[in-house]
């Protein structure tokens, strides 16, 4: 029996020729393999027989080719975030300061205006002490006075008409003032004469209660105060008034007549030379140290406050920046 070639079998008969072009075919084949027979051949190499049914497998799986890993992806040009570019800021320049020139003249130089300016400094500093309204407040603000009529260098003709001329506060505040000063002095218990400076004290609080704010019997009141006092501790506690502008037309009544002292008063700004000694006493007694401790003690609790909430503000903006690092670092993943 000879081979017999696959799809050729029953009563169908291969071409005869067609046999003998594959059967060379098979044996030229076997000679370059280098095999004895045809048959050697095809049964060591399942690729020339084809896959023959009921033999299993009969091709081997090609080797495994292993996987070459990607290389990582760049990161899309729009998620990489951007360089700050660094802002430069030129500081804004300062505003000019424009000074309005005060309607005053020249003569009133700062030297008389000085202890003006130390009386509105302690009604504000002392105002809660003194019992003073705002309204007797906000009058102290105006250095220069209320004066009925414009002065010049030339109405004056000496050095201290200027001075009253220039006008100061009304009269109802220039008496809560003197009001304010004298009962602190009677209620510390300042060192003015013992118990008779603090009785004369005392009347001359009431006086001047009832003087329905007449500045000669206000001065009165305080004439007959220094006049005590000179008795027991032999001092001058302060000096008299200034003299009455040359313009002033002087009506001396019963209420308002002349006091022992000799001295009309017309005006509140002849009164500032007495004001301030009055000061000067007041700043020795316990209340105004009081209030100076308070006052301290006020200043550095918002001391602490201020550097609480300035580090309650750093701890905020280091939490912000954290939280934006963060941000940026999750992004570029």
């Amino acid at each position: 029996m000879g081979l017999e070639p696959t799809g050729y079998a029953g009563n169908h008969s291969p071409d005869p020729s067609l046999l003998i072009s594959i059967i060379s075919n098979l044996t030229l084949a076997a000679k370059k393999t280098g095999v004895n027979s045809v048959a050697v051949m095809l049964d060591g190499n399942a690729k020339m027989t084809g896959i023959l049914p009921g033999k299993g497998r009969q091709i081997p799986d090609p080797p495994k080719k292993h996987k070459v890993p990607k290389p990582p992806r760049a990161p899309d040009a729009a998620v990489i975030p951007k360089p700050k570019r660094l802002i430069s800021r030129q500081p804004k320049p300062l505003p000019k300061v424009t000074w309005t020139p005060l309607p005053v003249p020249p003569s009133f130089t700062l030297d008389r205006a000085l202890p003006r300016i130390a009386i509105r400094e302690f009604a504000l500093r002392f105002g809660k002490l003194l019992d003073m309204s705002r309204a007797h407040l906000e009058e102290l603000e105006e250095i220069g006075g209320r004066r009925p009529h414009e002065v010049d260098d030339a109405d004056s003709d000496s050095e201290q008409d200027i001075e009253v001329e220039m006008g100061w506060i009304s009269e109802t505040c220039l008496r809560a003032i003197l009001l304010g000063l004298l009962n602190l002095l009677s209620d510390n218990q300042v060192e003015l004469g013992g118990k008779q400076g603090k009785k004369a004290i005392q009347d001359a609080i009431q006086e001047i209660k009832a003087s329905r704010a007449n500045l000669s019997r206000i001065w009165g009141a305080l004439a007959s105060l220094r006049a005590e006092v000179e008795k027991v501790d032999k001092r001058l506690i302060f000096s008299d008034p200034l003299p009455p502008p040359q313009h002033t037309k002087i009506r001396t009544t019963r209420s308002g007549a002349l006091n022992g002292a000799g001295v009309n008063v017309a005006t509140t700004a002849q009164l500032v030379p007495v004001v301030l000694p009055l000061i000067e006493m007041v700043l020795d007694t316990q209340a105004v140290h009081d209030e100076l401790e308070e006052g301290v003690k006020e200043a550095k609790e918002r001391v602490k406050e201020e550097k609480e909430r300035a580090k309650a503000i750093r701890e905020q903006w280091d939490l912000k920046k954290k939280k934006g690092n963060l941000v940026s670092t999750i992004s570029l993943l």
